[in-house]
């Protein structure tokens, strides 16, 4: 990680290592610890790591972008492209200014949304895979993670224009990147809404269903229940505290700590729970 460290020497780094793509997870302060341990290159987990600085701000390329795209982000001031499997790529990079989380996410969303990025990967603290590790997620056949491209001490470049519009983005997720179940509308007065994906496929055996076991009915548990599995199947990394987040910013039962809390649990249980069925 001697690109990180080039900026700041005394950097440290997070390390979470993720069994399965989504169980067992737990996080090492020093990345070195890696290296100390079992997991080696030949391990069944996934491995993920960031800087523990928002300076260093990361996308997760993950909707198979073209030559030009790449490209661009190298121009914009990428000091480093990871290859995570075929067609998927993540970057980084590093931004003085930055003085905050918050400011942090803005950036990330702002340059997420100018590359067609992973808009669900803009979080504060945002974990990347880890070099030289394989991706062990469903479809990815064990590729391993590999740097493509490298500059060292590379900035990234904001124009007045793009500063004003970062100013502009929310850091919430209520913000222009809402990540909303496929088929749900906002707008509850809308006779036009096509309904949810849970609506649609309520009557379904399939065990991916996005819908409380034994809950047939359209309940706003069922919208929550729906909005924190699409968020687990886009990132199986997620965290309670984290799901705890997002829900409270979408639901219309964000005050209610303990349905917040339930929900969460439950679904946490049964997405882990779907796994390893």
């Amino acid at each position: 990680m001697e690109l990180f460290k080039q900026y700041n020497k005394n950097i440290t780094f997070n390390v979470r290592i993720i069994k399965n793509a989504g169980k067992n997870s737990f996080s090492l302060t020093n990345i070195k610890s890696i290296y100390d341990n079992q997991f080696n290159s030949n391990s069944e987990h996934n491995i993920f790591f960031r800087p523990e600085s928002y300076k260093f701000i990361l996308i997760d390329l993950d909707n198979n972008p073209s030559e030009q795209i790449l490209k661009e982000i190298k121009l914009k001031g990428a000091f480093m492209i990871i290859q995570t499997s075929k067609n998927h790529f993540q970057a980084w990079f590093y931004y003085n200014k930055v003085d905050s989380w918050e400011t942090y996410t803005k950036i990330a969303k702002f340059l997420s949304k100018l590359y067609n990025a992973d808009m669900n990967s803009t979080k504060s603290k945002q974990v990347g895979r880890l070099p030289g590790y394989f991706n062990r997620k469903p479809g990815r056949n064990n590729f391993k993670v590999k740097i493509v491209y490298w500059k060292p001490l590379a900035l990234l470049k904001l124009s007045t224009t793009d500063l004003k519009k970062v100013s502009n983005v929310s850091s919430s997720s209520g913000g222009i990147n809402q990540r909303v179940p496929p088929g749900k509308n906002n707008n509850k007065n809308d006779k036009n809404s096509k309904g949810t994906p849970f609506q649609n496929n309520q009557k379904s055996n399939n065990s991916n269903r996005r819908v409380p076991p034994g809950d047939e009915e359209p309940s706003e548990m069922n919208y929550d229940w729906a909005f924190l599995m699409y968020h687990l199947e886009q990132d199986p990394t997620l965290t309670k505290s984290e799901l705890k987040q997002l829900l409270i910013g979408f639901s219309n039962r964000a005050g209610d700590m303990s349905y917040i809390n339930k929900t969460v649990n439950n679904v946490y249980n049964h997405f882990n729970g779907l796994l390893f069925r």
